[in-house]
């Protein structure tokens, strides 16, 4: 028997079952689907299994209940008649042709032995694919710092909606069914949001109207719903720091499923935030105080809310003046003069960060630290 190629081709949406319910270590069976006939009642068409065998029947007419007889292919032999086995999948055709006037009947049924196709698509989400490796920290003394993985992971973001997609070109696609965590199979329609963050491992199949079922498929990915970490330091002090130009703000920030993948930095009123590595250059900051606001984004797109930092630039040096007390006296050319009784004092004034210490130095000598008034 030749057949010939008739496609049908049909999409079901899959809603998945419930994934509250607690993994399993073993992979879910698949279910019993029995081989059946089916008879399309829309198109007038009958699909048979490809793996069923085909027997012929006489009937005295169209009634179901009529008399009908079962057709051997070997007359005059006691036993069982035997069936026909279909070769492929396709349009079939018993051919009766009348030998006095050559005209032709052709009955015509369909088998099916090809299995459906399935799909899971994965929709309305960022999505990441680790290479092995994954940044799960950013310092700027350290650099990055990626972590190994056993092997590649697919991460999702906010809003992730699956669905299957399942095809059939003979009988049409029956159903389709998936497990999650490997839970039971069980059918399934429509959309399903994937909307807690965890790993899900998720198999799914379909089968057609005469019981062909495909081969299930695995698919593993992880919904990372939480945004990065970050703080920022200025050389190991805390908030509200003073320094001077030449310093920089660090920033450590660490992300603990899909990875770090950029932080970004504002300064005062500044309109943008820009991107940084690790740190924020000060050297352009003007003395006085200054806010600096900073976030971090992972690979799937969760922003943490931005924090902020005070820091204080402090470039203009201290103003020091000298006061002599005791016998003083000094002369037009601006020279003062003083006896072994006067004492000076230093006092020294800072417009932020304030005064550490005070050194002088006399005639060129070396320079000590200042503590109390000094006789000469």
């Amino acid at each position: 028997m030749r057949a010939v190629l008739s496609p049908l081709v049909v999409a079901i949406g899959a809603m998945f079952i419930s994934v509250s319910a607690q993994s399993q270590t073993s992979k879910p069976s698949v279910l019993q689907h029995p081989k059946k006939v089916y008879v399309d009642s829309v198109r007038n068409r009958l699909f048979w299994p490809l793996e069923k065998e085909v027997f012929v029947r006489l009937a005295e007419s169209a009634d179901k209940s009529s008399p009908s007889y079962l057709l051997s292919t070997e007359e005059d032999k006691p036993g069982a008649p035997q069936g026909i086995k279909l070769d492929m999948s396709g349009r079939q055709t018993l051919r009766w042709l009348n030998a006095i006037t050559k005209d032709t009947v052709h009955l015509r049924f369909n088998a099916d032995g090809d299995p459906p196709k399935c799909e899971l698509k994965m929709n309305d989400a960022p999505s990441f694919k680790s290479t092995g490796y994954i940044t799960r920290a950013t310092d700027s003394d350290k650099g990055t710092q990626p972590e190994a993985l056993q092997s590649p992971k697919l991460f999702y973001g906010k809003g992730l909606v699956c669905e299957i997609t399942s095809e059939d070109k003979h009988s049409g696609v029956e159903a389709v069914y998936a497990s999650v965590n490997n839970a039971e199979y069980k059918q399934v329609f429509g959309k399903h949001a994937f909307d807690a963050e965890k790993e899900y491992t998720v198999s799914y199949y379909s089968v057609d109207h005469v019981g062909n079922a495909c081969e299930p498929q695995t698919s593993s990915f992880v919904v990372d719903l939480t945004p990065p970490t970050t703080v920022a330091s200025v050389d190991g002090i805390g908030p509200d720091s003073i320094c001077s130009q030449s310093q920089v703000v660090k920033i450590h920030s660490s992300d603990a499923l899909s990875g770090v993948k950029e932080s970004f930095y504002r300064i005062d009123n500044d309109i943008k935030f820009s991107s940084c590595k690790g740190f924020i250059p000060l050297r352009n900051l003007s003395d006085g105080k200054h806010t600096i606001f900073f976030y971090s984004v992972d690979n799937v797109g969760n922003a943490e809310e931005p924090k902020s930092i005070t820091v204080a630039i402090d470039n203009i040096a201290p103003v020091p003046e000298i006061f002599f007390g005791g016998d003083l006296y000094g002369d037009p050319d601006k020279v003062e003069y003083i006896s072994t009784r006067t004492k000076m004092r230093v006092e020294a004034k800072d417009n932020l960060s304030g005064i550490r210490k005070i050194e002088y130095s006399v005639d060129g000598g070396v320079y000590q630290e200042y503590t109390q008034p000094v006789s000469f």
